[in-house]
């Protein structure tokens, strides 16, 4: 019995039930010096702050993550040709990095080689390559079931390829799903090379690049990616490899591109503009009467989580809240070039439950509406859903911003936003 025992013993500690979880700075008060004396499968929590440093996991295969997410504790980089953080001696999947804001990588904020992680909730901006010029926020070389979820990935360099992710040399399996991707410069948001294979990203909302995802490598799926504003393609598929289905793309150069190999699959939707809540601000969350609105793959796999139809993009609608959509103006030929003074601001009211019972409006020079606006109306009475402009009087060949809330009576709406040009009607 005693010996039976001392094999049960054994076996838990083998397989890893006695790890153990320490703090920074409470245990430790750097967070490699946390790393140095951990076993794999450990856990460090990381306190609020900001971590001047550069990590190395050194093959081991922990939990990274912060106690108060990515909005208050940042690891920020400061070395040439370093990452922030270094993952490539063969960790292990249960490898992860959760809840950091990851600036000043050098070569990029995330280097994965011939690992297995999972990087969650983080937020990735100021980072860069300069070693190999390639992969801004995140390189992932020979890993295999790695998955990027569900971060903000923004404002990254790479003079190359992939501005946020970088997948090269024997990537296989690796998964990209619900991270907003915007202004990273360089060839793709995401760029695969030619011996990746069965990558597959899906529900990320992608936009600002040169493209939003650059292919080539090997057989590899893409689903229920919202991409628009790029310079570029919304979608490159070179040799014709990707599967394309469930897709809203607009305002790309070229939605989907490619070479004769390259087919438009199911149900991917191109068309004209966008419903999204503040694009000027970067708020991305689409609105009541966009298209991608339970427009994703159909699979139970992809259900929104209130059980619907899938959403397409990173963030899905919020079905029960007020909200103003489909902003548009009266009396003009665009929204570059009102032709009638004054303008009348148009929307659609939408909530599930409630009529409308309120709306603002502001107008101002500024996106961020950070001064003393044009006009702001104060509470309107919902009469209808068009009002005419009361402030002081607009200036010709300026680009103004207006923005909309609602309310049912219970609670505001978020403030849906579009902008205007007051000019004399094109000749």
């Amino acid at each position: 019995m005693r010996l039976f025992l001392l094999f049960i013993f054994n076996l838990l500690l083998i397989s890893g039930s006695f790890a153990l979880t320490i703090e920074v700075p409470d245990d430790y008060a750097s967070i490699q010096t946390a790393i140095n004396a951990v076993n794999s499968f450990d856990t460090i929590l990381v306190s609020p702050g900001i971590y001047n440093e550069h990590l190395n996991f050194n093959g081991k295969s922990i939990v990274l993550k912060s106690t108060d997410g990515a909005g208050v504790t940042t690891i920020s980089g400061s070395q040439t040709h370093t990452p922030v953080i270094n993952i490539s001696t063969g960790e292990v999947k249960g490898t992860s990095i959760e809840g950091f804001t990851i600036t000043g990588g050098d070569r990029s904020g995330v280097y994965i080689n011939g690992a297995a992680v999972d990087i969650r909730e983080n937020i990735f901006t100021g980072n860069y390559n300069s070693y190999n010029f390639s992969g801004g926020a995140i390189w992932l070389e020979s890993s295999v079931g790695s998955k990027i979820e569900r971060n903000i990935i923004h404002d990254n360099h790479a003079n190359n390829y992939g501005g946020g992710i970088y997948i090269r040399d024997n990537s296989s399996s690796d998964t990209i799903a619900y991270n907003v991707f915007y202004d990273n410069t360089g060839t793709g948001e995401i760029f695969t090379s030619g011996s990746t294979s069965n990558i597959i990203v899906y529900n990320n909302t992608i936009t600002g690049s040169r493209d939003g995802i650059h292919h080539l490598g090997h057989v590899s799926y893409f689903y229920n990616n919202l991409i628009f504003g790029n310079e570029g393609s919304g979608i490159y598929d070179r040799y014709g490899t990707a599967t394309i289905n469930y897709n809203c793309l607009y305002d790309n150069f070229i939605d989907i591109n490619g070479n004769e190999s390259t087919v438009i699959g199911t149900d991917n939707i191109m068309y004209l503009e966008g419903e999204l809540r503040n694009y000027f601000q970067n708020d991305f969350t689409i609105l009541p009467y966009s298209p991608c609105i339970d427009a994703g793959d159909p699979s139970p796999l992809y259900n929104d989580p209130d059980g619907s139809r899938n959403d397409i993009g990173a963030l899905p609608y919020e079905e029960f809240s007020p909200a103003a959509s489909l902003l548009s103006l009266g009396r003009v030929d665009s929204k570059d070039h009102i032709v009638s003074e004054p303008p009348h601001f148009c929307f659609h009211y939408f909530d599930s439950l409630n009529p409308m019972s309120a709306a603002r409006i502001e107008v101002d020079t500024s996106f961020e509406f950070s001064g003393t606006p044009y006009w702001a109306s104060g509470d309107i009475l919902p009469i209808d859903t068009c009002f005419e402009y009361g402030g002081i009087p607009l200036q010709d060949s300026v680009t103004y911003y207006y923005r909309i809330q609602v309310s049912d009576g219970i609670a505001w709406s978020d403030w849906s936003v579009n902008f205007f040009r007051m000019n004399a009607k094109p000749t």
